[in-house]
């Protein structure tokens, strides 16, 4: 057969630096997992690194909104074990949606460990397309779609074995009306994401809202950092006008020394380039960053406000001298 050909003349080491290249080509990824058993055992972990990577702004894509019901039905079967949790999640409900409108609903354990292969979160993403859903499946309210991402997002760092991207943003846990319940909740995947997961390469931390999480984010900022052990990028982003005086020229201080340890390559460190966006530096000296400047191979400032003389005058003259080294203002 014309499978058997392509298996024996394509060895799975060679399937996977085909499929690597098509990534983020998901309609080409999926007719992969359909020539043969092989290709199926190669494509799967490379789908599934990024498995949100389709969904847009644009909450009514009929399309996309399929895809994710598609995406869910898999996601869900990890939940049944937990009665409160499939109950928070609206699975009854979601499953019966998904009856009526045709789309096949696993009654088995899935084939693969679908989960383990996820190497990009981005938590902003993942709340969106829970709210979608579940506005699509009932009257949701905002409330209940938080609770719904507690349970999955806890459910996917619990089950994902090497994230390689994460993005964490404030906004994704805002809620009006705080419950201790969904606050232990964040606190916990925080503490989750510190002992768990320390291979993360890039690391994009968003201050977006002006909330409580906000607060419960920072907290924990310093320690999640702290515990990679090959970060390589870091992201600080400050979109919130009034966090970038809330937020105080300690944590400023305190966040220049924790990613310079991260430069060190005596211990281990393999940082190379940091952003920050919208950050007030105030306060902060060369002293409490010449570890960081000194150690990465590139910096941008973005938007950012009353940055030390003497900070901007020895990076400028580094840049200068160094052509392995870029610097960048916007």
């Amino acid at each position: 057969m014309l499978t058997d050909l392509y298996t024996r003349f394509f060895c799975a080491d060679i399937i996977e630096e085909i499929v690597t290249k098509l990534e983020y080509d998901q309609s080409t990824l999926h007719s992969c997992i359909l020539v043969n058993r092989t290709w199926c055992q190669v494509t799967i972990p490379v789908l599934w690194r990024d498995p949100f990577s389709f969904v847009s702004t644009i909450p009514n894509n009929e399309l996309e909104n399929k895809k994710l019901k598609s995406l869910f039905v898999v996601c869900l079967q990890y939940l049944k074990e937990d009665e409160e949790k499939s109950k928070i999640c609206g699975l009854q409900e979601f499953e019966t949606s998904n009856q009526n409108e045709n789309v096949p609903i696993v009654k088995y354990k899935p084939s693969f460990s679908y989960l383990a292969y996820i190497t990009h979160l981005d938590d902003s993403v993942i709340f969106r397309s829970i709210f979608r859903i579940m506005r699509q499946i009932k009257q949701t309210e905002l409330i209940e779609a938080k609770n719904a991402f507690v349970s999955i997002i806890s459910m996917l760092f619990n089950h994902s074995r090497n994230i390689y991207f994460l993005n964490i943003s404030s906004s994704a846990y805002f809620v009006n009306s705080l419950t201790e319940e969904i606050f232990a909740g964040f606190s916990s995947l925080f503490l989750l994401i510190s002992t768990r997961h320390t291979k993360i390469e890039q690391l994009q931390i968003r201050i977006d809202s002006d909330n409580l999480y906000s607060e419960v984010l920072l907290e924990n900022v310093l320690s999640i950092i702290e515990a990679q052990k090959e970060l390589r990028d870091f992201t600080f982003i400050v979109e919130d006008f009034e966090w970038k005086e809330l937020i105080g020229m300690e944590f400023m201080k305190l966040l220049l020394i924790t990613l310079g340890e991260k430069t060190d390559n005596e211990s281990g460190g393999k940082l190379e380039r940091v952003e920050f966006i919208g950050c007030d530096f105030d306060g902060c000296t060369w002293d409490d960053g010449e570890t960081l400047f000194d150690g990465v191979s590139g910096v941008v400032f973005d938007a950012c406000i009353n940055l030390d003389e003497e900070i901007l005058t020895r990076l400028e003259i580094k840049d200068e001298e160094n052509d392995n080294w870029e610097m960048s203002f916007v």
